[in-house]
């Protein structure tokens, strides 16, 4: 008997979880973005910005074309500021502070 009851309850709880596994409130119904990181060297941007220009920029204008996709977006990041050890924070960023 008690191990009815326990299968029971067990059934009943996945029955009722199967509805709330569905819901997720941090998710809105938009579009999805794909993200691609590329690794430049040195001295090879010039290149990288001509194959974009010619083999991917109308790749993607005719996906968006066909509907297929939205929009196509190209950010670039600056290349982080060396700074040897003992220059950053320097007396000129925050005048009020005291040695």
């Amino acid at each position: 008997m008690r191990k009815i009851f326990l299968a029971t309850l067990f059934l009943l709880t996945l029955v009722t979880a199967l509805p709330t596994y569905a819901q997720n409130p941090n998710y809105d119904v938009g579009p999805v973005w794909r993200v691609t990181y590329y690794h430049i060297k040195p001295g090879q941007s010039e290149a990288f910005w001509k194959d974009i220009r010619e083999n991917i920029k109308p790749v993607y204008a005719d996906l968006k074309k066909e509907g297929l996709i939205t929009d196509s977006k190209v950010w670039t990041i600056l290349p982080p500021i060396t700074r040897t050890i003992g220059t950053w924070p320097s007396e000129s960023c925050f005048p009020t502070m005291q040695r």
